[in-house]
Order: structure tokens, then sequence, then C-alpha cells
């Protein structure tokens, strides 16, 4: 050995256990916050990743433009915010304006309904009175079909018939009423001549044949008095005397009739002729103001509408006319015919206008017709009727004027005036 000692390569350097225990401790808590740390990061990692898939769906929805360097500002995702804001507000607004019309026009429905329940109510009063009314009418025709009756089964009355002689004069004074307004009424100047014919259905060559003119003008005007007044024993009352055709078309035609026929009339016989001449009897004193209450107000009613239909269609027809006397003819002649048309609805027997079909054929020697021929027909012609100019009057039964038989024809009290052709 040497003198001196030499110091040991490596030494060993004690170190206390508790610090190294602590040391050690230290150690596995860093590694353990550093995997905690980097667990952390990961999180962090996909955290950022969803955010970043959020702002792109964020901006795909709501349009926020990147930035130049390709991101997302925080400052656009606000701006965008507020313009969502914005306009959840607007819409908030027009919801409260939609709500606000939908509130008018609930109050406007309302109000319509309201209307309409209230028209419904009008209506329905207005049926109520329409329905009494008809109810009403129809009772004042019953009581009169029961005192009809009453009367028929008593069979006495105080009937006091019309002479023959009396009902030819009454017809001939219409007739030439009738007769005199037709050739007054026929225009003095040419081109409106022509007018006049066309309006009574016939056309002219120029110039027009005023005799033949004048025959066209009383026809037409007899096509309304047997239309409206004398088409059947009942027509003279208007609607009120159809309602009452219908009954005696029923009852005694055994269904053997046209309705709306003015030819068409029941057989006569001695209940139907009883039955006709009572009820006219009855309308016709409820017309001449000898009856009161609410039916005769009704029937007169009727009456009167119909004679105004008459008159208004007399004066339209004859329109170009500038008589000045001629005037009031029309309401002559309508007022005429009524009363002629009730006294005949009245009697016993059955009397009507004469009418023979255009193209019967009639004989020369034929003194049940008035002829004018188209020329003087000599030996052996036969004729046609081509125009009824005036209608003749036929009367029917056989007896002291209380019908006591129906048998045989109707008899001619006046012939009918006719325009003939002659065939040869």
């Amino acid at each position: 050995m040497g003198c001196g000692s030499s110091t040991p390569a490596n030494p060993k350097i004690e170190v206390p256990k508790s610090e190294w225990d602590r040391l050690q401790n230290s150690n596995a808590q860093l590694k353990s916050h550093k995997t905690a740390s980097l667990a952390e990061i990961e999180r962090l990692k996909g955290d950022l990743m969803q955010i970043n898939i959020l702002l792109l769906s964020f901006n795909e929805r709501y349009h926020v433009k990147p930035s130049s360097s390709g991101g997302i500002k925080l400052d656009d995702v606000f701006e965008a915010y507020s313009s969502l804001g914005r306009r959840y507000a607007d819409l908030t607004e027009q919801k409260k304006q939609v709500d606000k019309d939908f509130e008018r026009q609930i109050e406007d429905f309302n109000r319509l309904v309201d209307t309409i329940q209230q028209k419904e109510r009008e209506f329905q009063d207005r049926m109520r009175k329409m329905e009494e009314k008809s109810r009403r009418e129809l009772d004042a025709m019953e009581r009169e079909v029961r005192e009809l009756e009453k009367k028929l089964i008593m069979g006495g009355d105080y009937f006091q018939p019309k002479p023959d002689s009396e009902l030819r004069q009454q017809f001939s004074d219409l007739q030439a009423k009738v007769r005199s307004f037709a050739e007054n009424s026929v225009p003095a100047d040419e081109a409106i001549r022509q007018a006049f014919a066309e309006d009574l259905g016939r056309k002219f060559q120029h110039p027009i044949h005023i005799p033949h003119l004048k025959y066209f003008s009383e026809e037409a005007l007899w096509a309304v008095l047997i239309d409206k007044v004398f088409s059947t024993p009942f027509k003279v009352f208007g609607t009120h005397g159809d309602n009452m055709l219908h009954p005696w078309l029923n009852f005694f035609a055994d269904g053997q009739f046209e309705r709306g026929s003015v030819t068409t009339w029941p057989p006569p016989n001695s209940f139907s002729e009883r039955w006709r001449s009572l009820t006219v009897g009855n309308l016709a004193v409820a017309v001449r103001g000898q009856r009161t209450g609410e039916g005769a107000s009704e029937i007169q009613l009727s009456y009167r509408s119909n004679r105004n239909d008459v008159v208004d269609a007399l004066r339209k027809l004859y329109r170009h006319s500038s008589t000045a006397d001629m005037v009031d003819m029309p309401e002559s002649i309508t007022d005429l015919a009524c009363e002629i048309a009730m006294t005949w609805g009245a009697e016993r027997y059955r009397i009507q206008p004469a009418i023979p079909p255009r193209g019967t054929w009639v004989s020369k020697d034929d003194l049940s017709l008035r002829r004018i021929e188209v020329r003087n027909p000599g030996d052996n012609v036969e004729c046609t009727v081509g125009v009824v100019i005036s209608p003749g009057l036929e009367k029917g039964g056989v007896g002291d004027g209380n019908a006591q038989s129906f048998d045989g024809p109707l008899r001619t009290l006046i012939p009918p005036h006719v325009y003939t052709f002659s065939q040869i």
C-alpha cells in the first residue's frame, strides 16, 4: 500500500427512503398528469371538430361567408344570429298581422252568418204568411164549392134567363165596336201600314189592299178577346177562374179533355151546365160588388188583373194608330166583352162563340156563315174558310131558358163572318 488512501470511482449516494418514496410518487403523479393532459387534448380536439362541424352546418344554413383564411369568424356568427333575430322579429310581427286579419275575417263571417240567419227568418215568415194566405183562399174556395153543392142539391133558385133577342143584340154591339176599332185603326200612311200589318202577323206586297188589312185587323182583335175572355166560361175571371175551370173539367169530362185546350169542354148535361152556371154567377156577383169579404176581394183582384191584360194587349196591337177618337176604345171593348162573358157563363144553356176552323170546307148555300169570297163564284163551287173575321154566336138546349133539355146540336144565333177561298 502506498502512503495515504485513494477515493472510490462510483461513490454510492445514500437517499433516505422517505425521500425516495416521495420522488417515486411525484414521478407517478407526473406520468398520470401527462396521460390526463394528453386525454384532455384529444377530447378538446374532438370538441373542436364538433364545433367546426356545427359551424359549417350553420354556414350552410344561414349563408355565413367564411374569412379569407378559410375559417369562420365569431363576428360573422354574431351577425348571422342578429340577422336571424331580426327575421324572427319580422315573422312575429307578420304573425300578429295574420292573427288580426284572421280575427277580422272571423268577425265578418259571424256577421254574414247573422245576416243569413236573419234572411232565413224573414223567408220563413214570408212562407208562413203565404201558406196562411193560400189556406184562406183554399178555405174560401171550399166554402164556395159547398155553397154551390148546397144550391145544386136544394135545386131551387130565382134564375131569369136572357131571351135570344137580348143575347143577339149584346153580341152585335160588341161586333160593331170591334169592327169600328179595326177599320179606324188602319194607318193612313203606306209605310206605317206595312209595320201595322207585320204586327198583325201578315206580310203584304206593296201596295196593301186596305179592305184585306181591315179584315185581318178585326181577326186579330177577336183573337185577343177569344183567348183572354171567351175561351172558357171562367176565363174572364183570370187566374181565379182558371182554378174553377179544373174542377168543372175533372168532374164532368171524365178525364176526356186536354189541359189548356180552349175548345174541349165537357159534353153539356143538366148537372154540368148547372154547376157552371151557379159557379160563374157566384163569381160575377163578387166582381160586381154585390158580395163582400176576403174571398170577394181576391175574385175582384183576379178579374181586374185579367181585364187590364186584355186592354194592354189591344193597345199594343194598335200602337201604330193615331186616331184620336179610338183612344178609349180598347177599354170600352174589353168591359163589354167581360160583361157578355159573365152573362153567357151564368146562363143555364151553353152559350159560346162560333169559330169555324180554318180550312173547313163550306157549301155555297151554307146560311150559318157570312162569307166574303176571293172572287164571285159560279155554280158548283166549293169554298174553304181562310180567315174568321169575327166569330158568331151559338146556343144549346131546348126549353124556356132554364135548360129543360140539352139534346141536339148547338144552334146559331149569329153566323160567323169569314173570308173564304173558292175552289172550282
